[in-house]
Order: C-alpha cells, then sequence, then structure tokens
C-alpha cells in the first residue's frame, strides 16, 4: 500500500470509526496489516506532538499569560473493565482527556487518556498541569469542574444557593454570567501589556482568522 492510501486509512478510522474489518474490506488487505498501518502513523504522530512544558512554554514566550483548560469524556465500547470506564457525569463508557488552548482557542496541547470515571479534577493533577503551568508563569481558565483545583486556575465557583430570590420568583439577571467571566478574564489578563486603550489585554501570537 503506498503512503497516500495508508495516510487515508487512519482518519477513516479515527475520525469515522470505521472497523479493522471494514477498513480491510475497503483497502483490500488483511485486518492484522490494518492494525499494523493504524499503529505505525498514531506513533508517528505521538512523537511529534510536544509535550505539556514545551507547549506550555512555547505559550509563555509568546507573551500569553493564561492558557483555557477543558476536559472530555471520548465514547469507547464496554469492555471487560466496565466500571472504571464508565463516566457517571456523561453516561456512558470512555476515556478522560485534558486539553490546553491558547486564548484563541488553538489546540496546544493534549494528554494521554485515563479510564472515564476520573474526573476532571483528579486528571488534571495526574497529569500535573496546574504545577506546570505555574512554573511557566501562566494561569489557567476553566469550568466550574476545576474549582479549587490549585493555585492559578480561574474558575466560577460552585454553589448549592438557589438561582432565585426566596422572595421572588423572578429569574437572575441575564448578565449575571458575562459579568462574572469578564471578572474572571480580568484576574487573568493582570500584568499583560496595556493596549492604546489602557485596558489590559493579551499579546495575540497569530490572527484569530
Amino acid at each position: 500500500m503506498s503512503c497516500q492510501r495508508q495516510a487515508l486509512l487512519v482518519p477513516a478510522h479515527l475520525r469515522n470509526g470505521d472497523t479493522y474489518a471494514r477498513l480491510a474490506a475497503g483497502f483490500r488487505i488483511g485486518v492484522a496489516t490494518v492494525c499494523r498501518y493504524l499503529h505505525e502513523v498514531i506513533n508517528l504522530l505521538a512523537q511529534r506532538a510536544p509535550s505539556l512544558t514545551a507547549a506550555l512554554w512555547q505559550l509563555a514566550w509568546s507573551h500569553n499569560n493564561y492558557a483555557i483548560l477543558d476536559g472530555t469524556v471520548i465514547r469507547t465500547d464496554r469492555g471487560a473493565a466496565n466500571k472504571p470506564y464508565y463516566s457517571g457525569k456523561h453516561r456512558h463508557h470512555g476515556i478522560n482527556l485534558q486539553a490546553l488552548t491558547n486564548p484563541y482557542s488553538r489546540l496546544l496541547w493534549i494528554s494521554d487518556g485515563l479510564p472515564g470515571a476520573t474526573n476532571d479534577t483528579t486528571t488534571a493533577r495526574r497529569q500535573d498541569i496546574c504545577d506546570l503551568a505555574n512554573q511557566a508563569g501562566l494561569r489557567l481558565l476553566a469550568d466550574s469542574d476545576y474549582d479549587n483545583i490549585a493555585y492559578g486556575v480561574i474558575a466560577p465557583h460552585k454553589t448549592t444557593e438557589p438561582l432565585t430570590s426566596p422572595n421572588t420568583n423572578s429569574d437572575p439577571p441575564a448578565k449575571t454570567p458575562a459579568k462574572h467571566w469578564q471578572r474572571y478574564t480580568a484576574e487573568a489578563n493582570a500584568g499583560s501589556p496595556p493596549s492604546n486603550t489602557g485596558v489590559y489585554s493579551p499579546a495575540p501570537t497569530a490572527s484569530p482568522h
């Protein structure tokens, strides 16, 4: 099989989820050959990916002072190890991945997978994401799943308070979430070079367009 055909084989499996047997029939090769070709390309891509430390320092050297942290659970088939891979939050089996992006949502790094039953906080701690970000002088913006995970992580605080006042049935003001997010962003931008308007903002690494 040519290199072009082998390169086509990988996204057919990773993106479309085609099984080994279906790929073997479509590309007219054996199932064992499909497995070997897939692992060759996946290992090559993994070797070219930057490490967490390299990704964080590269972002810091580009005059940005924060990254965006988020996690997701990639759905998998149910295997023999049932409970460790079942995510109660997402209600399906999978693996937990942590991802870092720059302020313009460009992917910088993605972690190795852990069993889906592992929550985002535990996964991030096992990957030393917060400690390495602090060493690089970066803050992390995250959602409420990362509340109180570590110093330097800016996340909304979880609360059990009712969304409405006990004396009224009215909904909370629509601008409240945006106002809180502006405060979190302002904290993350503290120490950035001032813009012409006097408002602190991170220096872009590249055009978002």
